[in-house]
């Protein structure tokens, strides 16, 4: 079964003029019906949470990744909890508004997923990152 993968189309996001990161997940074939969870962290991935004998790269916990995983599905990054379809393939984006707090400015969030069947988390993808601009 191959591991699962979450890829995006660009690095940075400029604060001023908003935008979003589009998010491509793909979890294999395997995993169709299972549920996915995307979650974010703005403190690195390294050395990044144990969740059984898996690692999550993400560094928690910190407000963003809290906020990811409380409140999913939101305007900022919908289509984070679901139901792999039979392609376990999703595309969805992270998306920052117009005129975001420029206090942000250098800072790096990353984001990644994981798959969950029954009560277990069986897979965690590698984090990619997004960089905020001014």
């Amino acid at each position: 079964m191959p591991c699962p993968s979450l890829a995006a189309d660009r690095p940075t996001l400029s604060l001023s003029a908003g935008g979003s990161q589009r998010l491509f997940l793909s979890a294999g074939t395997g995993y169709a019906g299972a549920i996915y969870l995307i979650v974010g962290s703005a403190s690195g991935t390294s050395p990044g949470t144990p969740i059984g004998d898996l690692v999550l790269p993400l560094n928690t916990p910190d407000p963003w990744f809290g906020f990811t995983l409380a409140y999913p599905n939101t305007p900022l990054l919908p289509l984070s909890l679901g139901f792999l379809d039979a392609s376990a393939t999703l595309r969805t984006a992270f998306t920052l508004p117009p005129a975001s707090p420029a206090i942000l400015a250098g800072f790096t969030f990353h984001h990644a997923f994981v798959v969950v069947e029954g009560s277990s988390v069986t897979y965690a993808s590698a984090a990619v990152p997004v960089t905020f601009t001014p």
